[in-house]
């Protein structure tokens, strides 16, 4: 994804949710169940290329941490980090 730029938003999900304990866990699903529709998020969502996710379990917390990464293309980005970056 050279062309587009990444924005990270981390995010932690209790070990028993279901949304992302199972075998098909979906941790966005999870993640948009708790931030409902903030514009924020509704910004990210619209205008995403693509949305990857990366979960690493802890242990010592029994949560699971998250990392949304949401590529735009860099005016898109750019408008993202102008309107909602505080």
């Amino acid at each position: 994804m050279e062309d587009y730029e990444c924005i990270r938003v981390p995010f932690s999900v209790a070990a028993e949710d279901k949304t992302v304990n199972n075998k098909d866990g979906n941790a966005l699903l999870a993640f948009l169940q708790s931030m409902g529709s903030m514009p924020w998020l509704t910004y990210l969502l619209d205008n995403a290329i693509t949305v990857k996710s990366f979960k690493d379990y802890r242990p010592a917390s029994h949560m699971y941490d998250v990392s949304f990464h949401f590529y735009l293309d860099p005016k898109k980005a750019t408008v993202y980090w102008i309107k909602y970056a505080q």
